[in-house]
């Protein structure tokens, strides 16, 4: 086997609690290979990754890697520099020896054949936005988005031929997004990772599915995913068809079958009254007709058993239930929704907005991008009254509704129906569960608590509360909305925002995303 080559054989594992997340799971990647694993939020993708790098072990199978491959470690140092943090320093050690006229072979062999590792480093820094970072700087200094963009780099500057990424575009801004992608098309190594990234999925070569404990592969992109799965979808939809039909016929035939049973028992009288059969003879063929009819409908309610759980089993794989956004009780605002006027901000002597004046009317959808640092989050705090300006004004007319990254909701440990009310307190309780089913929590899945919520859960919650009832927002206003959420939820995300007839504002660096929701103004910062 080539020494990159990554191999699961029917693994299973198991939880602590006995709930078997992966069951008899196996795929082969190969040299070369660009692969993504994906699936809906809990689904086990990180578990799965947690076996391959040798942290977790199986139940059951076995796993084959021809070398440890490059991954971000769970427990990251801060106390450490740079170079550490990239994982480099051992080399660059070496070349400064050798260059101080050292000439131990142990130094060359850790040099290999990199000589030009500083140049490839600082190309690698410079292309991720970090001009002018000193390798022998504190890694603990850098701030957060500094140092995610390091350990990134830390796997692509790594000697392993297998690279390991776990949702690694989350909170990349859009240039460092485009270089991760450059990153990933030039590269000869094999890398798997998981991802909800749609323009990093297009890159792939091969997908793999994980759900209901096993994995499936898709030899291509995701569009080519996305074909196959249309196309599992329609020949589903005409199995459905067939086995309805199955099932109306079968049922027809056990109703024929049960009425022939009295029509058979008058011709039997009248044959005795006409002297045509003794009583016994009569007696035998009934009991005879008795038990044929038994034999026909014990069949055919066995056909019929297994082709409504076979019809149940496909009802299941087609279960794509939808969410409803209620017509609000009065119009939206259709004049202006927001105001900004000569609006200015800084922290300290770092000025990030300089009389910046902007109006939006009602219906107006407006995407605030710019580079990470440059005050996009800042802006909606003052927008909505969170941040005092220091000169100017941000006017805000009628209701607006904020849905931050993390989707929070005031409480925790409380129901989702109460939450639902905590955000909007004059609602009833009727109310309340109404927009917790219009965003498919019906009855009792109302009750639960937002704690033990999935991400898309926690999403369609949020989402009930500002958009599942009558009184929406005349403005929405969302930072980063899919930066947490797997596939199928940002869809259902996109759905409700093509159905807000409100006004808009976004923060996102997912392009795929923003070309689903429809033509956006564009207010560029930084």
């Amino acid at each position: 086997m080539p020494e990159d080559f990554l191999s699961f054989n029917t693994v299973s594992y198991v939880l602590p609690n006995g709930f078997e997340l992966l069951s008899d799971v196996s795929f082969h990647l190969g040299a070369g290979e660009k692969a993504a694993l994906i699936g809906t939020n809990g689904c086990g993708k990180t578990t799965l990754f947690r076996l391959a790098q040798k942290e977790l072990v199986p139940q059951s199978g076995t796993i084959y890697s021809g070398e440890r491959p490059a991954f971000l470690p769970q427990n990251i140092v801060l106390d450490q520099t740079v170079a550490q943090a990239l994982g480099i320093d051992g080399i660059l050690n070496a070349l400064d020896c050798i260059e101080n006229g050292q000439t131990s072979p142990e130094l060359f062999d850790l040099v290999g054949q990199r000589w030009d590792i500083k140049t490839e480093t600082k190309k690698a820094l410079t292309d991720f936005g970090l001009i002018g970072i000193d390798l022998a700087s504190s890694f603990a200094e850098l701030s957060g988005g500094e140092r995610e963009k390091i350990l990134l780099l830390r796997i692509f500057l790594s000697q392993a031929a297998l690279l390991m990424f776990d949702e690694p575009t989350n909170n990349l801004d859009e240039a460092s997004r485009n270089a991760f992608y450059a990153y990933v098309d030039q590269t000869p190594k094999t890398i798997l990772l998981i991802s909800h990234d749609r323009m990093l999925l297009e890159r792939m070569n091969c997908l793999y599915e994980l759900a209901g404990g096993k994995v499936k592969k898709y030899g291509g992109n995701y569009t080519f995913y996305q074909n196959i799965k249309e196309k599992e979808k329609n020949r589903l939809e005409e199995q459905k068809s067939r086995l309805d039909n199955e099932t109306a016929r079968l049922i027809g035939n056990h109703r024929k079958i049960e009425d022939s049973g009295g029509k058979q028992k008058r011709a039997a009288e009248k044959r005795i009254e006409n002297r045509k059969y003794t009583k016994m003879q009569a007696n035998f063929m009934k009991s005879a007709a008795q038990e044929s009819k038994a034999k026909k409908i014990r069949k055919i309610e066995e056909k019929l058993t297994r082709s409504q759980e076979e019809l149940n089993a496909v009802k299941l794989s087609l279960r794509n239930e939808q969410i409803k956004i209620p017509v609000p009780d009065k119009p939206f605002l259709k004049d202006k929704v927001l105001e900004l006027s000569e609006l200015s901000f800084g922290f300290g002597s770092r000025l990030l907005f300089d009389r910046l004046n902007l109006i939006l009317k009602g219906g107006d959808r407006l995407r605030i991008q710019g580079p990470n640092g440059c005050g996009k989050t800042t802006l909606l705090r003052l927008i909505l009254g969170q941040l005092q300006p220091t000169r100017g004004q941000a006017l805000l007319y009628g209701k607006a509704a904020y849905l931050s990254q993390n989707l929070d909701l005031p409480d925790e440990n409380g129901s989702i129906l109460n939450n639902i009310q905590q955000i909007n307190p004059m609602i009833s309780v009727n109310e309340a569960y109404a927009a917790a089913a219009n965003f498919l929590f019906r009855n009792k899945d109302a009750l639960k608590i937002v704690s033990t919520l999935s991400g898309g859960e926690r999403l369609k919650a949020a989402l009930a509360a500002v958009l599942g009832i009558k009184n929406q927002p005349d403005l929405l206003i969302l930072d980063e909305p899919t930066n947490n959420l797997d596939i199928q939820s940002a869809q259902i995300l996109e759905n409700a925002l093509k159905a807000y007839q409100g006004t808009l504002i976004l923060v996102s660096h997912d392009q795929f995303f923003m070309e689903n929701i429809g033509e956006c103004h564009v207010l560029n910062l930084g």
